[in-house]
Order: C-alpha cells, then sequence, then structure tokens
C-alpha cells in the first residue's frame, strides 16, 4: 500500500486563530468608542438681544470683511423687539418687518421688509437689506450680536449702538 501522506491541521488553526482575533477587535473597537457629540449653540434669553438697538459694525466671510458702512455718519440699525417685529434703518430708508427666533437652536429668520422709498446715491442700503434676507441664526456675545448667513456666507456683526 501506498504510503499515506498526512495533512497538516496549522493552516487551519492559524486561520481560525486570526478571525477569532478580528472577531475580538472588532467587539472591542465598538464598546471602546464613543459617539460624536453635537454641539449646539447655548440657548440665549431673548430678552438678551431684544429692546436694544444693534449698529451693523461689517459683514466678514472667513477673514475678510465683505461689507461694511463707508461712511460712519450713516447709521445702519435693527432694533428686534419682544413682539417679534423688527425696525431697520439703513443710511437712506427705514424698514420694518418681523421676525421669529428660536433660542433653544438660535435660528433667526426675517420676513420681507416694508420700506420707504427715499432714492439716495450711493447708498448701501441693497446689500445690507440682502444680507438680512439670508440671515438664518445668531449667536451673542459681550455684547457683539453675530447673525449667520445662509450657506455659511458670511457673518454680519453688530454692536449695541449708542443712539
Amino acid at each position: 500500500m501506498p504510503k499515506r501522506k498526512e495533512k497538516s491541521l496549522l493552516p487551519v488553526v492559524v486561520v481560525v486563530f486570526v478571525l477569532i482575533l478580528a472577531g475580538v477587535f472588532v467587539v472591542l473597537r465598538r464598546t471602546t468608542q464613543t459617539e460624536p457629540k453635537i454641539v449646539l449653540p447655548t440657548p440665549i434669553a431673548l430678552e438678551t438681544i431684544t429692546t436694544k438697538k444693534w449698529l451693523w459694525h461689517y459683514t466678514m466671510t472667513g477673514d475678510e470683511i465683505i461689507a461694511k458702512p463707508h461712511d460712519p455718519r450713516r447709521l445702519f440699525t435693527i432694533t428686534l423687539a419682544a413682539d417679534g417685529k423688527v425696525s431697520v434703518t439703513t443710511d437712506c430708508n427705514n424698514a420694518a418687518g418681523s421676525y421669529t427666533i428660536d433660542t433653544e437652536t438660535n435660528a433667526l429668520h426675517f420676513s420681507p421688509f416694508a420700506m420707504t422709498l427715499k432714492f439716495c446715491e450711493a447708498s448701501q442700503e441693497a446689500t445690507f437689506i440682502s444680507q438680512l434676507d439670508q440671515v438664518t441664526s445668531f449667536s451673542y456675545r459681550n455684547d457683539t450680536l453675530y447673525l449667520n448667513l445662509k450657506d455659511e456666507a458670511g457673518r454680519m456683526e453688530f454692536g449695541l449702538s449708542q443712539k
């Protein structure tokens, strides 16, 4: 009778051992990994930003100022009333409208504005109102109000008006 060659079980044992180690690694990884935390804005009390006149300083995209008042004597302001109404002054006209706000998520949206129709040459009014129309949220820090534009297009910065 021919001599039968015996197969070694070593490769099978090695494969099984590797599979067991891989399974243990997956289980350990799942139990030690934490889910990423979603950081929501800190809720802001409504009275912190309402009933105050806010003076527009500038609008930024990243680190670049993309718009600011050309003439410091011509003020651009917004005032958010506690009843959901907003009043706006530009370098030329006045505007009024309403707003909705969620102080838990800091969402802020303005309704279309009703405006006076005085003509002023070289006015920045269209830029200012267009940016207000794009506001989706706000934040507040150190007496500064930030209005964030949709699609992360920029941020308007306002300080408390002294007038």
